[in-house]
């Protein structure tokens, strides 16, 4: 199970997508309609913070059987 984490309006979510190199994770962050998809945590956490969204107050609001789209 991987969970959706959310904080006002803000979702990330790990997914198994094909970006141009073959299929693999990432990590797929998303606010209102626009998506960016990241590699690694430390990538996932200076996104957020440039956007002024502190990544410890990220909550669980769903789970998911898997990453795959």
């Amino acid at each position: 199970m991987l969970p959706v984490l959310e904080y006002q309006g803000w979702q990330v979510e790990t997914v198994e997508i094909d970006l141009g190199a073959g299929l693999r994770a990432w990590i797929e962050i998303r606010y209102g309609d626009q998506r960016r998809h990241v590699a690694t945590l430390a990538e996932r956490d200076a996104v957020l913070r440039e956007h002024g969204v502190d990544p410890g107050v990220l909550t669980v609001l769903d789970t998911i059987e898997d990453g795959c789209e």
